[in-house]
């Protein structure tokens, strides 16, 4: 609490966020502290040439403050990705993220999404550069045709409140007559309640709840069950990595209108719905996809498998980062 970060962070909390100094805030601030100094003596035992040591964290946490700290102290070639949780106040109880400006001063940034780029500027308001550094997948192979007649819906996400998980069989529930089967890949809290709902779709809806499984697992299963649709409702995200896959087996996705969806997702690769959408909408959606002619179908996912091609893939788009590292 005596130190002069500590104090600037005050000031930036009151003055800069307008928010009050409430005590969960506090006491985020000084386990963040608390942590980075324990990294930063952890780093510092090394005995590392630091004119040729470019030191990385993935996510923009305690480890990058603790690389901020160092930097301001001896020196060093920092930088950090930004995601999610770690950009957006608001999907924090307190609506806050420790030293953030303290971080963007001493470490470079790179944002996963514009969105989060968008983010620094205008909530956290930092005046440094951020810059854009998409993650990506690996190549897979491009669904050509399927053979399956019933129509095929994949998600993939932990089954937590965050995720809404529910809201796909609660838009399953409004789809009569129309043959469809979802599998669900994925775990958590809400899984015994999602069971026991699914127990009341109707007969025309086949569902397989698959559970967490190995991500080859999921790739075969995108290669045997040749999925018309991917479906994401959750209510925050960055980019997600499940809808980066299913593109590059040139699948269609809904997906909310929250984070960086809307960079990946749209009109011509699928839907993006309202970040709050009702089950009806999702339900109609839905039944959109199921009622297109062929021809208008395989242009969707020809423009779902083109958009993963041309911006996440992971050999061009990690092969350019690390051009970025090399320089540094």
């Amino acid at each position: 609490m005596f130190s002069s970060e500590f104090w600037k962070e005050k000031r930036i909390i009151q003055q800069v966020y307008n928010q009050y100094l409430s005590f969960p805030i506090l006491k985020t601030m000084l386990i963040s502290m608390e942590r980075a100094s324990i990294f930063a003596k952890c780093i510092s035992k090394h005995e590392l040439d630091l004119s040729t040591t470019v030191f990385y964290s993935y996510w923009c946490d305690d480890t990058a403050l603790a690389l901020a700290l160092l930097n301001k102290k001896r020196g060093i070639k920092a930088i950090s990705r930004m995601h999610r949780w770690d950009v957006y106040f608001n999907v924090h109880a307190i609506n806050y993220l420790p030293f953030r400006h303290l971080i963007a001063q001493y470490v470079q940034l790179f944002a996963i999404s514009k969105q989060g780029i968008q983010t620094a500027k205008e909530v956290w308001k930092v005046q440094q550069l951020v810059q854009l550094a998409r993650l990506g997948t690996n190549p897979t192979f491009k669904i050509e045709q399927r053979t399956s007649k019933m129509f095929t819906i994949f998600s993939c996400s932990n089954v937590i409140p965050l995720k809404r998980v529910h809201l796909i069989a609660e838009a399953l529930q409004h789809i009569q007559h129309i043959p469809i089967r979802w599998v669900h890949f994925g775990d958590g809290s809400e899984l015994a309640q999602l069971k026991k709902q699914v127990q009341t779709l109707p007969p025309n809806i086949e569902v397989a709840l698959r559970g967490r499984v190995a991500n080859s697992e999921i790739y075969s299963a995108f290669a045997t069950e040749q999925p018309h649709l991917f479906i994401n409702v959750s209510s925050s995200e960055g980019v997600p990595v499940s809808i980066m896959e299913a593109m590059s087996f040139g699948v269609p996705v809904l997906a909310t209108n929250v984070g960086g969806n809307s960079e990946i997702v749209n009109t011509q690769n699928g839907c993006l719905l309202h970040s709050n959408p009702s089950s009806t909408t999702i339900a109609d959606e839905i039944k959109r996809f199921c009622s297109m002619t062929q021809e208008t179908y395989n242009q969707y996912a020809e423009n779902a498998y083109q958009t993963w091609k041309s911006e996440y893939n992971a050999e061009k788009n990690y092969t350019a980062f690390g051009e970025v590292l090399r320089g540094m």
